[in-house]
C-alpha cells in the first residue's frame, strides 16, 4: 500500500508544511500560525512547487485573518491586504501564488460588510477549497494514468507525463496524492520510479 504524502495540511487552526529542504533524507512537518512565517517558509523553499505554494499562500491569508485584531470588515481588509502583499513578494514568478492570492482577495472583498468572525471562517473555507481542488486534480491525473496503463500503455511512459523528475518531486509539488504512484498502485506494474526517470 502506498502512503500518502501530504506536503500541505490544515488543522483548522494552523498550517502544517512538510519541510522540503530536508528531503529526501528526513521528513519533518512544521506548523505555522502566522502569515509572516508562511511567507518565510515560501521564501526559504520549505514549500515548493506551484500548486503547493499557491495553497500555502491561501492559508497564509486565512492565518492573517485569524491574527488580525480588526473589529470591522474594513479594518480586516486592510490587514489582509498587508498580508497578501507580503506573501506575493516571496516568489515573484510563481503563477499559482498570485492566482491563489487574487482568489482570496476576491473572497475577502465580498466580506467587508460582514462580521470579522464570519470573514475568518469564510477565508479558511476558501483556502480549504483551493487545497481540495488541487487534491482532486491530482487524483484525476492518477485515474487517467491508470486507464492508460490498463489499455496497455507503458507505465513508465505514463508516469513520465505525471512526474517531471521523480515521484517525490511531483508528490510534494502538488498538495495531495501522487498521481503516478496511484497509477503504480492500481496497476502494480511499476514498484517505484527512481530519480533517473526524466
Amino acid at each position: 500500500m502506498t502512503s500518502v504524502i501530504a506536503p500541505v495540511r490544515w488543522t483548522g487552526e494552523r498550517l502544517v508544511l512538510l519541510d522540503q529542504t530536508l528531503l529526501p533524507g528526513r521528513e519533518l512537518e512544521r506548523e505555522y500560525t502566522r502569515w509572516e512565517d508562511v511567507a518565510e517558509a515560501i521564501r526559504a523553499l520549505v514549500v515548493r512547487g506551484a500548486p503547493a505554494i499557491g495553497v500555502a499562500a491561501a492559508f497564509g491569508v486565512a492565518l492573517a485573518a485569524r491574527q488580525s485584531a480588526a473589529s470591522t470588515g474594513e479594518a480586516l481588509l486592510a490587514d489582509l491586504e498587508t498580508a497578501i502583499k507580503g506573501l506575493a513578494s516571496t516568489r515573484p514568478t510563481a503563477v499559482n501564488l498570485f492566482w491563489a492570492l487574487e482568489r482570496m482577495r476576491g473572497v475577502a472583498a465580498g466580506l467587508s460588510q460582514g462580521s470579522v468572525a464570519q470573514a475568518r471562517t469564510r477565508l479558511a473555507a476558501e483556502a480549504e477549497a483551493i487545497l481540495a481542488e488541487d487534491v482532486a486534480a491530482n487524483r484525476a491525473l492518477g485515474d487517467h494514468g491508470a486507464v492508460l496503463v490498463a489499455r496497455g500503455g507503458d507505465p513508465v511512459r505514463v508516469a513520465r507525463v505525471a512526474v517531471r523528475d521523480h515521484e517525490l518531486e511531483r508528490a510534494v509539488a502538488a498538495t495531495g496524492r501522487l498521481a503516478a504512484v496511484q497509477v503504480h498502485a492500481r496497476e502494480a506494474r511499476v514498484e517505484r520510479l527512481g530519480p533517473d526517470v526524466a
